[in-house]
């Protein structure tokens, strides 16, 4: 069975990087997601959420809940995300399990096209090289992403919250996750987390 990643989206060292920006800016779409809005409790999320809760824990002072759904045409685990019992960020990491890595360029692309035309065109859109091996064949490019040597990075702002796509690989596994933040809430979260980290000294 395929071993998911879950990966935090943390800021890419700017090394190799082809990157466009784009500037025009639709009108912003509603700030909630899914069902629910940020800043809701785990018991309002878990009375909207339609979904059959999977996993419940707590991790470095937030606590999360996980579900299994299928979203952007592909099978996903769902995360949301608390500080302090008010939903800061949510996640999907997508499960499929591709023979042909190249599926997973295709499968980042679609959900890419299908965030742009609910709100619009986004902040940047990033190819990050590592290693250049793979670099002139396109139809490696697949076997770039799982081997670490390439990742893909989108990222949108709505005005009330933050979007990443990521595309990376580790060691020949491949994770593919949208993640969801709110500004709104982006500070609690850091000082939650802060506050567990201290407790370790």
């Amino acid at each position: 069975m395929k071993k998911t990643i879950i990966i935090l989206f943390l800021l890419i060292p700017s090394i190799g990087i082809t990157q466009i920006y784009f500037t025009n800016k639709d009108d912003i779409p509603s700030c909630n997601f899914r069902n629910v809005a940020f800043g809701f409790s785990s018991a309002d999320v878990k009375t909207k959420e339609t979904a059959t809760l999977g996993l419940e824990k707590d991790n470095s002072g937030l606590h999360i809940l996980s579900y299994s759904v299928r979203v952007f045409d592909s099978e996903a685990l769902l995360m949301y995300i608390f500080a302090k019992d008010s939903l800061t960020r949510t996640k999907y990491v997508i499960t499929e399990d591709y023979v042909n890595k190249n599926n997973y360029i295709t499968a980042y692309n679609s959900i890419k096209n299908k965030l742009i035309e609910k709100y619009g065109n986004p902040e940047f859109d990033k190819t990050i090289w590592k290693n250049d091996l793979y670099k002139d064949d396109p139809n490696d490019y697949g076997m770039a992403v799982s081997a670490g040597h390439l990742i893909y990075i989108t990222k949108f702002d709505t005005g009330c919250m933050i979007i990443y796509i990521m595309l990376s690989g580790e060691n020949f596994d491949v994770s593919l996750g949208v993640e969801y933040s709110s500004k709104k809430f982006a500070d609690l979260e850091d000082k939650v987390k802060k506050a567990a980290e201290q407790n370790d000294y």
